[in-house]
């Protein structure tokens, strides 16, 4: 399959990395809400308390580079 390149905006480029970094924060919070629930961690860790605060810290981060995008964090 041959490569397509097309031309985008910088206000294009922006509005695809913070859809992106929404849809990564929502995935987050999700997961959070399972471990949370479950006592069992999935995404980063097997331990259920590393885990929540490694998902807490990705969510933070999520956070910061959403509002330098000009995201409104909700």
């Amino acid at each position: 399959m041959p490569n397509i390149m097309v031309p985008l905006d910088w206000e294009t480029v922006d509005n695809i990395v913070v859809m992106q970094v929404k849809e990564m924060k929502d995935s987050l919070e999700g997961y959070l809400i399972q471990v949370q629930n479950n006592k069992k961690g999935t995404v980063f860790d097997l331990d259920y308390k590393k885990d929540m605060k490694q998902i807490k810290e990705h969510i933070k981060a999520c956070e910061l580079i959403y509002a330098y995008f000009g995201g409104n964090n909700k």
